[in-house]
């Protein structure tokens, strides 16, 4: 038998869910064993700046759906493999290992935060992937659906079958400015928030910092 005909059909593959990701790096972050190599090519990225093996962090939730620990012949990793969507789904960006990473994405903040040293550090952890993703699937666990919890908008009731994607997360956390990248993220420390709400909370860390929001 080959190491192809030995994969998991994709249909197995994908029943692993972004909660199993989830785990899977909370696992793997406290040293759970598992049966996969350090990554060669491509890491995964997490909030915090630290990577892991996309592939073990995939074996290990994929573990949860056959029942037995999960092996390096059991499925493929790479582009166009559902290992590596499944985890970008969830909201883990895969890179290529080694490489720099810029802050997030352009837009006008960068005109009235240049200079704000406090704002581009909050801006950085904010933008930092995965924790966002597990924040609103949380969010929406716990309440129904997303909303804003400062202005009480109701995106989807509002604005239609597509409103949710107004639905940003913030970091509401003052001392994010002062946090390096082996600071953890917890869902706790996170706020979501309407894109209008999410502006002006940003204006409030440029100049003296948000008030604190009710979770």
């Amino acid at each position: 038998m080959t190491m192809y005909q030995a994969r998991l059909p994709a249909a197995v593959q994908r029943q692993v869910t972004p909660e199993l990701v989830d785990a899977a790096v909370a696992n793997l972050l406290v040293g759970a064993d598992h049966l996969f190599d350090a990554s060669r090519e491509y890491d995964l990225l997490l909030p915090s700046g630290a990577r892991l093996a996309p592939k073990a962090v995939f074996g290990l939730a994929l573990g949860k759906v056959i029942g037995r620990p999960a092996r390096p012949e059991d499925f493929a990793a790479g582009w166009g493999q559902p290992c590596f969507e499944i985890l970008e789904e969830a909201g883990y960006p895969i890179v290529v290992k080694d490489a720099a990473l810029p802050i997030g994405d352009a837009d006008d903040e960068g005109v009235w935060a240049e200079g704000s040293k406090k704002l581009v550090r909050h801006l950085r952890r904010e933008r930092a992937p995965g924790r966002a993703a597990a924040k609103r699937r949380h969010f929406c666990k716990v309440h129904g659906m997303l909303f804003c919890k400062r202005c009480a908008l109701v995106p989807s009731q509002t604005l239609g079958p597509h409103g949710d994607a107004c639905i940003e997360v913030h970091h509401r956390a003052v001392a994010i400015a002062d946090m390096d990248n082996t600071s953890a993220t917890r869902l706790a420390d996170l706020q979501c928030l309407c894109a209008n709400c999410h502006r002006i909370v940003h204006r409030e860390v440029a100049a003296d910092g948000p008030a604190p929001l009710a979770e």
